[in-house]
């Protein structure tokens, strides 16, 4: 995604029930969000042929 959005919006537009928005992990870097879990994902943290460390995270 290009640009920035904020997350409320982000979840508005996902549809997501307010009960549910505490629930889902956010995975940051400094001040970046990086990973909305199952909903999208920075293109600041995108894997690419350049990059030299990766963390791998899963979901269950």
């Amino acid at each position: 995604m290009k640009g920035r959005k904020k997350l409320k919006d982000l979840f508005i537009e996902k549809k997501i029930p307010k009960r549910r928005r505490g629930l889902i992990p956010i995975l940051v870097s400094g001040d970046e969000i990086i990973w909305v879990a199952g909903i999208r994902q920075a293109g600041y943290g995108k894997i690419e042929p350049e990059t030299k460390k990766i963390l791998k995270i899963g979901m269950c």
